[in-house]
């Protein structure tokens, strides 16, 4: 789940960077949110970093459940289980 940080003059929104999809080749950045059962695939746009945190400027809403471990052949929509 995304975590609301202090960054100093604000309270941010951040995701820890092993949740962070890079796309090769290009500069897009990615999470995935558990949503219904199924991994769905969303853009993000990030901000500041601090220690291993982003802060996600964008593509997330506090409450949104993050994946934090996923596999690496992970796709958009698949059925997932939850462990906590």
């Amino acid at each position: 789940m995304p975590v609301c940080s202090d960054f100093g003059t604000k309270e941010a929104l951040t995701v820890p960077d092993k949740a962070i999809v890079r796309q090769a080749g290009g500069g897009a950045r990615y999470v995935y949110v558990f949503l219904w059962w199924q991994a769905v695939y969303r853009a993000v746009e990030l901000g500041q970093q601090q220690g291993d945190l982003y802060e996600v400027v964008s593509g997330l809403n506090a409450g949104d459940q993050v994946i934090i471990s996923a596999p690496s052949n992970l796709k958009n929509g698949p059925s997932v289980k939850l462990r906590k």
